[in-house]
């Protein structure tokens, strides 16, 4: 497999998971203040001047400006630099694990590879909720129903490809699907039992809030293109049981805050720990 198209695949991955990160700035900032989302143009939060395309190169404008409004001189958060760095880094890792399965398609316009890439893209449009749910927790302590429906409906079309790909999944039916969905709806409930256990036993209040953070955050291992033992379930459980421990002891702390950007960032590491020590 030639390096310049793996080299090439994982940059152009990286540089989408770029410029998602600057739409994400507008999502985590409209959607806890009630505005739309898609409408409105982005302005200066000091002087309300509407900003320019320049402006918005994602990381690059921010660095020209040296951290600056260029209407008013006001200092620009360097946090949307860093939600774009970081959404870049979450596309770069997910490139890396899983360029074996997706460049082959630029050589050979296989139904196995061009399922891969699909299911591939379909896991990158998950993303952005992760990465929005945890910087709206970070932020205002909550989370919103829209995540997780948002991401099961991507793990729902996930569960139609074999549909069209026959070759890839010989005989998958009706009954796989369901059987497909009740799996994904377990392993979810898995992980939000056993974090309301852990509530539960260390008489924490356990909301709508932290249902739909587990539920979100789980997702990033659902689609099983990161480290997996073997079986979702088996995954479920090690996730919950470590995940609901620290959620329930950070729970009313001051690290609360934080819990949604360490499990989504021990995700990424562990993962490419991982993919390290298979490629040895």
């Amino acid at each position: 497999m030639s390096w310049i198209i793996i080299s090439y695949f994982i940059v152009m991955t990286t540089l989408f998971g770029i410029t998602i990160g600057s739409f994400l700035n507008v999502v985590i900032y409209r959607i806890p203040a009630g505005r739309q989302i898609v409408s409105g143009h982005s302005a200066c939060m000091t002087c309300g001047h509407d900003l320019a395309a320049k402006d918005l190169i994602p990381i690059i404008s921010w660095c020209s400006l040296k951290g600056k409004c260029r209407y008013c001189g006001a200092p620009i958060a360097s946090r949307y630099t860093k939600i774009e760095a970081f959404t870049g880094f979450f596309f770069l890792v997910t490139a890396i694990l899983n360029y074996q399965t997706i460049c082959p398609v630029f050589y050979y316009q296989h139904e196995i590879f061009i399922f891969y890439l699909l299911y591939f893209v379909l896991f990158l449009l998950t993303v952005p909720a992760i990465i929005s749910a945890m910087m709206i927790y970070y932020d205002e302590g909550k989370c919103y129903y829209g995540f997780p429906v948002y991401v099961f409906a991507i793990r729902l079309l996930t569960l139609t490809l074999p549909f069209f790909f026959k070759t890839v999944k010989p005989g998958y039916s009706l009954k796989n699907f369901v059987l497909g969905i009740g799996e994904s709806l377990l392993a979810m409930g898995i992980v939000a039992g056993i974090t309301f256990a852990f509530f539960f036993v260390f008489k924490k209040k356990y909301t709508l809030n932290d249902l739909y953070l587990d539920i979100t955050l789980y997702s990033t291992l659902m689609f099983g293109l990161y480290f997996c033992y073997g079986y979702i379930l088996i995954e479920a459980v090690i996730f919950a049981v470590i995940y609901g421990l620290t959620r329930s002891l950070s729970k009313g702390k001051k690290l609360d805050r934080y819990v949604g950007i360490i499990t989504v960032c021990a995700e990424l590491v562990l993962s490419l720990i991982h993919h390290v020590i298979e490629f040895i």
